[in-house]
């Protein structure tokens, strides 16, 4: 990003160089703004599925513990996972 030498102002308002630099700088936050939504979406997306994973996980383990007889899973573990949902 290059600056303009001298800002000059006329009686409409900013020199069009300035214009110019004013409106790339909006342009390359437009661009920035669009990758972190774009980011976001996918952090969403992922959270999604690895709390799906986790929950399956958890499914998986109980199965399997009530088929050998085993003890089931402590309440504080059910805490744990519900600290870690949104």
């Amino acid at each position: 990003c290059t600056r303009s030498k001298a800002v000059r102002y006329t009686k409409n308002g900013l020199s069009f160089p300035f214009l110019l630099e004013y409106a790339a700088i909006n342009s390359m936050l437009d661009q920035i703004n669009s990758c972190l939504d774009h980011l976001e979406e996918k952090n969403d997306y992922l959270h999604a599925c690895l709390k799906e994973l986790l929950e399956s996980n958890r499914q998986t383990r109980l199965e399997f513990q009530q088929q050998k007889g085993g003890p089931r899973p402590a309440p504080a573990l059910k805490i744990q996972l519900s600290h870690y949902s949104r």
